[in-house]
């Protein structure tokens, strides 16, 4: 078992094998008996980690690259479900849909010049990393 939190009012124990938060402990609780018996049976998998942390790692394996996707593609998901964030620039377009994956997680639509990319992030993620990410992914490798 591990530790990786700082002092906050919860502490979630997280299991590492799973990818899931097994239990919670307010600070008001004596959680050593649950923590013990949570240890027999899961081991070195068992961590203890803030809220925000175990979010974190519930949420990153759904965080996905940037991949291309055609034009008719990105209007249908524009046009699907009411857009959230959905901004045009210079730096070209993105929305993010209003549903989520995991978390805080959703898909994330850019529009770069004539091309198109989708990749999945935080709700929070700012148009500008949004085109960052997505112009990056359409310059072409050199060596």
């Amino acid at each position: 078992m591990t530790t990786g939190h700082s002092e906050n009012a919860k502490t979630v124990i997280f299991c590492s094998r799973t990818a899931h938060a097994i239990d919670i402990l307010a600070p008001y609780q004596d959680g050593a008996t649950r923590i013990a018996a949570l240890a027999a049976e899961y081991g070195p998998d068992l961590t203890l980690l803030s809220p925000t942390e175990a979010l974190e790692r519930f949420e990153a394996p759904f965080i996905s690259d940037v991949e291309e996707i055609g034009e008719d593609r990105f209007h249908e998901m524009l046009n699907i479900l009411p857009p959230a964030g959905w901004k045009t620039d210079s730096d070209g377009e993105s929305f993010k849909m209003c549903e989520f994956t995991c978390g805080r997680i959703t898909a994330i639509f850019v529009r770069i010049g004539q091309r198109y990319a989708t990749f999945s992030d935080r709700m929070s993620t700012p148009h500008r990393e949004c085109c960052r990410r997505a112009a990056e992914y359409f310059q072409p490798i050199t060596r």
